[in-house]
Parts: C-alpha cells; structure tokens; sequence
C-alpha cells in the first residue's frame, strides 16, 4: 500500500499540547499528594488504609452503574447492530454509534471499581476462611496482609482488570465483525461463487441470461410456447473444473398463489436436494428444522413445498395443507400444485420486502416438468480456497458452459475486510 501521508496542522499541534499538559498533571498529581505526609503518615498509611478514595467515598461506582444499564437497555431494544452500511436491519457505520463502543467500556471500568471496593472485604473472608481449615499460617498471612493493605495492589490490580477486558472486548468485536461480514457475503451469493450462464432456445433462436441471485425470472411477455425447451450444458460438466468440489442448480421465481379473495405473492427457490446441502450457506437459524430434514421432507413428496411462517399465519394454513402457485419464468406462467410439507424462515440470496413478503423453496425439476421444459437458472458452486475466479471463468469456457458473470464471496469478503 502507499505510504499514509502525515500533514501537520494546527489542530495537530493544540492536541499534542493538550497531550503533554496532561501528561504534566498525571505526573505532578501523585507527587503534590505525597508532599503532604510526613513520614509518620506515610507509614501509618502503608501499614493500614486510613480513608478510602474520593471514587468510594461518593459512591461514584454504583453512580457509573446506572448509565451502563440504561445504555445496555437502548442497544438491547435496538435488536440490531449496523456493520459497514450494509447490514439488514441497521444502516450506517458502526464506529460513527458512540454507544456501541462507550457502553461496554463504561460497564467495564463501573464493574471493575465495583470489584476493587469488594476487594478487601473479599480477601478478609478468605483469610477468616483459611484460619478455620488451612495449617499454613503463611497462607493465613498473606490474606490478612492482602485485606490491611489492599490499596497498595488496587492499582496495580484496576489496570489489570481494564487491559484484559478491554482487550477481550475488542477481540470479541472485531470477531463479531468479522463473522458478519462472512455471513452477508455468503448470504448475498449463497455459496463460494454464483455463477450466471446462459443457454439457448432453439425455438426462439436466442439465448438468455441466468436467473441472477434473488432476481430474474420475471413475467415477461412473450408467448409461453415460444421460450419453452432450453438448452443447459449438464451440472455436473462443472465437477470436470480443477478445484470446483460440487455445483447446484437453483432457480429463482417470481410466484403467486391465490388464497380465498387475497394474493400471496412471494420469490420461489427451485433447488435439487441432493446437490444443495452439498454447496449452498445455510445457517442453523435459517430454520426450526435442520437442513438435512428439510431436504428429506422434499423428497418425500415431489410436489413438497417449503414455506416461510408468516405465509402459514397470515393465510390460516398448516403443514400439509396443498396450495396452487402461479410461478412465471422468462414469458411461462402455469399454475403448480405443491404440499406444505415444513417451514423455513431464510434462504440465502432472499431478501423479503413488500412486494415479494413470502418465501417458497420447492424441486426444481417437479416445476420444470410442470412448465414443460427447463428454464435459466443460477449454478451454485463449491471451491477449493486457492482457485482464482478469472481462471474459473476459462475453465468453465473450456467446458463449453457460456459464463456471463461469477460472483466470489471471499473475493468481496477480503474487499470489505481489505476496505
């Protein structure tokens, strides 16, 4: 990277004056104290603590609770935590919320002043303690010394305390950070790469473009017969890649399903269940139901349909229940019949919104066999780390799969990360 450049301004100057005056009185404050005792109160001093500090004396620790519960109380009911601008739910940087960080820091030196006042009390427990069941009078010593002079190790034990949880703390966050932005990279693309390719329509003497993640597969409108029958090199030819470990089909639909005098209009996901839990990100959150009982749910039935919650309670149905959807690809609307078979709250690519408030995850060749045909669809793809996208690409030529676009999640994780 280039070098940052260092510019000295006078806002510069005044801070690093501001910074040596403090210095000044952080060194003259502990020496101005001492002046003042003779060397009998000094060593009246050492031998017992006489007065406790200002901090104790007015309570200033419990005083600094109260601000803590009442900012763990607004982070707590905001629910969500914005990271870098993108996050769902939140927007903005989080380094620009002075809650996030001043919260947990104020609770940390509240609750570590809480503990130096317990300190004392604490060690005269121990000692009483040991007295009763230790024979070794040293062991004895050593608590008694600890609770008469405890000021003598408060400093020493506060700074302790601050740096290891504020180094835990900092950790901790840059780890959730992290890990967010992992999850959203992978959540976006839905696995290592989404890869967008086109296929051919011999009828029509055209091709088209994939479906594109969470998008495509619109109503257009054209004749239905017209784009029926598209031509796809096999799944399975990506397996042939060097470093591609496993490939997933998963289409993505508009659809629509009439209930009673309402329309529930929503995004559904085709997938093959056996090549989808090999490939695809999916987080034990998504749903109730691990993945791996979703997938055998779809197989059970062929027309099996996974629904999210709010379709059940906003519609009065049940797992079981049979639905008719209205799923529109690329000019071809036909009406599916499917059975609710279970319940899944998330589906990577999927974002719910109010045109599109429902989610449907189904067999995507039971749809394409009710559509008469295959129709485009993303391919969902598994790598080894050290394949490099662009080389992914022309080896993907070299198969004859025709690649449009390839979106890599740790190609823009180390982009976020690197920004």
């Amino acid at each position: 990277r280039e070098q940052l450049s260092i510019m000295l301004t006078p806002r510069v100057i005044r801070m690093a004056l501001l910074g040596v005056a403090i210095g000044l009185i952080a060194s003259l404050g502990p020496a101005m104290r001492a002046a003042r005792l003779t060397i009998v109160t000094y060593k009246r001093e050492r031998a017992r603590t006489m007065e406790r500090p200002f901090w104790q004396r007015y309570f200033l620790d419990f005083l600094l609770l109260i601000p803590c519960g009442y900012g763990y109380y607004v982070l707590n009911g905001r629910g969500t935590m914005s990271v870098l601008g993108r996050t769902v739910g939140g927007a903005g940087d989080p380094f620009s919320d002075p809650l996030l960080f001043l919260v947990p820091a104020l609770t940390i030196f509240a609750v570590s002043l809480l503990m130096i006042r317990v300190f004392p009390l604490l060690m005269e427990l121990l000692a009483w303690i040991a007295s009763q069941v230790s024979p070794a009078v040293s062991v004895v010593l050593a608590l008694r010394q600890l609770a008469r002079v405890s000021k003598q190790y408060t400093g020493s034990l506060l700074l302790l305390t601050l740096t290891l949880s504020l180094a835990t703390f900092t950790a901790s966050m840059a780890r959730t950070l992290d890990q967010s932005l992992t999850d959203r990279m992978y959540y976006k693309n839905g696995a290592d790469y989404l890869v967008l390719e086109s296929g051919e329509n011999p009828s029509a003497e055209t091709e088209t473009l994939g479906a594109g993640p969470g998008g495509g597969g619109g109503e257009a409108e054209s004749e239905g017969d017209q784009f029926s029958g598209w031509v796809f090199v096999p799944v399975s030819e990506h397996l042939k890649v060097p470093g591609v470990k496993a490939a997933a089909r998963v289409g993505s639909y508009v659809a629509s399903g009439t209930i009673g005098k309402s329309t529930a209009k929503g995004r559904f996901y085709g997938i093959d269940r056996l090549d989808f839990p090999q490939v695809a990100f999916f987080r034990r959150d998504f749903s109730r139901s691990q993945l791996g009982e979703l997938m055998n749910r779809l197989a059970l039935d062929r027309s099996g349909l996974l629904v999210s919650p709010n379709f059940l309670r906003d519609y009065s149905l049940n797992v079981g229940d049979t639905v008719e959807l209205s799923v529109a690809t690329f000019g071809q609307r036909k009406d599916v019949e499917f059975m609710i078979l279970g319940l899944i709250e998330y589906f990577p690519t999927y974002y719910p919104d109010d045109e599109y408030k429902y989610l449907f995850v189904g067999n995507l060749e039971y749809v394409f066999e009710r559509l008469g045909g295959a129709f485009p669809y993303d391919v969902w793809v598994r790598t080894e780390e050290s394949i490099d996208p662009d080389e992914l690409t022309g080896q993907l030529y070299d198969q004859d799969i025709r690649v449009i676009h390839v979106s890599g999640s740790r190609e823009e994780i180390a982009e976020e990360q690197g920004r």
